[in-house]
């Protein structure tokens, strides 16, 4: 079982916002809302620092071997921050959004209907990422928005 954290929220992440920036990959993700000022909404991270391997039956050729970590408490943390907020931008490099985004999806969470955008960014510090979601929720309506398109 993979034990997971969320520390470094201040006490004013506990409302509901505007909107939210997150940046995560599939250890941990950084949280930022996004109102008249920047709300720390902290780290979520995830225990998961080295790959199990599975043992295969000999027939067995299929697979890479990887005994991946059930993602399901991780997920449902970042679930949690993201539906503190209206709209959210979501980034970072890998495709561990995706996933999250498709895991939300699938367990009805209503974080997965607030995602405005989906960036693949590698790396980037609390102003870079704020400058990010604010360019990208203020651009103009008629560009096709994650999951649904928006007039």
């Amino acid at each position: 079982m993979n034990t997971v954290t969320h520390r470094g929220a201040s006490p004013e992440a506990a409302g509901n916002h505007h909107a939210a920036a997150i940046l995560m990959d599939h250890r941990s993700a950084r949280v930022l809302y996004l109102d008249d000022r920047v709300v720390d909404g902290g780290h979520i991270e995830t225990d998961w620092t080295s790959p199990r391997f599975r043992t295969h039956d000999r027939h067995v050729t299929q697979g890479s071997g990887r005994d991946h970590p059930d993602p399901s408490g991780y997920f449902a943390a970042v679930a949690e921050a993201a539906e503190r907020a209206e709209r959210v931008v979501l980034a970072g490099p890998g495709t561990a959004k995706l996933e999250w985004l498709r895991w939300a999806a699938r367990h009805g969470r209503h974080a997965a209907d607030r995602v405005e955008s989906v960036q693949s960014l590698e790396r980037a510090t609390d102003g870079e990422l704020t400058a990010l979601a604010r360019r990208v929720l203020h651009e103009e309506r008629e560009r096709f928005l994650w999951p649904r398109q928006r007039l």
